[in-house]
């Protein structure tokens, strides 16, 4: 695991089973991915992290996630330039806000199936935050970055827990 990197974790708490079951409304008839409900940007070779949670873009480790099921991800497969690009961002945006608006534009585009999005601008929930600073890539994401799920990242980097990656 490297800067540039990111996790995928598996959670039980209130939020992450509701998490789980929201995705499922996307991904019906492949739960597996839904597995997956909070992601964290690693910012340092030692396991540093910058994630979302409710008080906003904080650090943390990857050490604080050991009691739960966790997946890396070499999303910056690419240059060091790309992972340069990443970190700077993620950086940049540390301290900012929790995105509360944006979990009900997910949930609203999830139950109505409208294509309609919903943001603060400059605050983030957990996926959506990793989804923003791989955007400095050359990653290409199938719906806007404030809308990916945990499950999202999951499928466009090939991660399920039953499928051994």
């Amino acid at each position: 695991m490297k800067a540039g990197d990111f996790i995928l974790t598996h959670g039980t708490a209130f939020y992450s089973r509701a998490i789980e079951r929201e995705q499922r409304r996307r991904y019906p008839k492949n739960p597996e991915l839904t597995h997956w409900t909070h992601a964290a940007l690693v910012v340092s070779d030692d396991g540093g992290l910058l994630q979302a949670l409710g008080n906003g873009i904080v650090t943390g480790h990857v050490s604080d996630y050991s009691d739960y099921r966790t997946f890396s991800v070499d999303a910056v497969a690419s240059t060091k330039s790309d992972r340069d690009r990443v970190l700077r961002f993620a950086w940049s945006q540390a301290g900012l806000k929790y995105d509360w608006v944006d979990i009900a534009s997910i949930e609203m585009a999830l139950v109505t199936r409208i294509k309609v999005t919903f943001e603060t601008e400059g605050h983030y929930i957990c996926s959506g935050f990793v989804a923003r600073c791989l955007e400095r890539t050359d990653a290409i994401f199938p719906r806007t970055a404030q809308h990916m799920m945990p499950a999202d990242l999951a499928a466009y980097f090939g991660g399920c827990p039953s499928c051994g990656k």
